[in-house]
């Protein structure tokens, strides 16, 4: 898509720390307010919906309504646009006060900033709270990289693309740690196939931004070793195809064993599936 139809306003001359070059992105699900279910006589149920839609589901940024937001706050955000989220964020008073505190403790004093030291028994040093970096990396964007504030917009939590940043290496090819290790085209500028968005997020939630997050002009926190923390899995385990949609061929289901199944501890059964002999836990 030409990037003067994201982007209008990102005209030629500007740098790439304008906000009129950054896009905000944000997907949402929806289904019919009335789901009626039939059940036949054999047993068979048939559904059908009527109705007007109605706004299920929400995607920005990964992780944020996993792992961000408390539990009671999840369906709300799911029905909720941007443009909501720092009204909410800032209300002190009237019917939204509640819901606007819990959700600033979320942020600014989030949860699993305190879990980590438990899940990593070495790290030992945490951010002092209250976290402006995550309300700054949530609802504006990266300082010069995807900060979106201007005289015409509201803070909110989306997906943002600076257009004005051009890929730094070819389809799956780029650093895995994106902004964090230096590679600006990289999340949370958009999202690639080959960002790590959970060591990322991880390492955001722990105060470890990094040596480039961690210096000038971004000036993030980067305790040690907060910035090192990882789930263990680096990188895909398909190759990504050369051509459009670039996404590694899945494995075939039915010939394919997770390894987890071989280290659980529940009981299994095997199934025959034409010549081949499969284990699966039963549950």
């Amino acid at each position: 898509m030409p990037i003067t139809k994201l982007a209008p306003a990102c005209t030629a001359g500007l740098p790439s720390s304008d906000p009129k070059c950054v896009i905000g992105v944000w997907t949402t699900a929806a289904r019919p307010s009335v789901i009626t279910r039939a059940f036949s006589a054999s047993g068979a149920v048939s559904s059908t919906g009527s109705g007007s839609p109605i706004q299920v589901s929400r995607l920005g940024n990964p992780l944020v309504n996993e792992v961000v937001l408390p539990l009671a706050l999840k369906d709300a955000f799911n029905t909720i646009s941007p443009a909501t989220d720092f009204p909410l964020f800032s209300a002190t008073t009237g019917p939204l006060a509640g819901a606007g505190a819990i959700l600033r403790t979320s942020i600014l004093t989030p949860e699993l900033a305190n879990l980590i030291p438990v899940l990593y028994p070495a790290v030992s040093q945490k951010v002092a709270t209250p976290r402006n970096d995550l309300l700054t990396v949530f609802l504006t964007g990266v300082p010069g990289v995807t900060r979106q504030v201007n005289s015409g917009t509201i803070p909110s939590e989306q997906l943002r693309l600076n257009v004005r940043i051009a890929p730094t290496a070819a389809v799956c090819a780029g650093n895995r740690m994106g902004v964090m290790a230096g590679d600006l085209a990289g999340f949370p500028n958009g999202r690639r196939l080959e960002d790590d968005v959970t060591d990322i997020a991880i390492r955001a939630v722990a105060g470890g931004y990094g040596p480039v997050l961690g210096g000038a002009p971004f000036n993030l926190p980067n305790f040690s070793p907060n910035n090192t923390l990882g789930d263990g899995v680096d990188k895909d385990d398909v190759t990504c195809l050369a051509s459009f949609p670039y996404v590694g061929t899945p494995h075939a289901g039915y010939n394919r064993i997770h390894a987890a199944i071989y280290t659980s501890n529940l009981p299994a059964a095997f199934f025959k599936i034409g010549q081949t002999l499969v284990k699966r836990p039963l549950r």
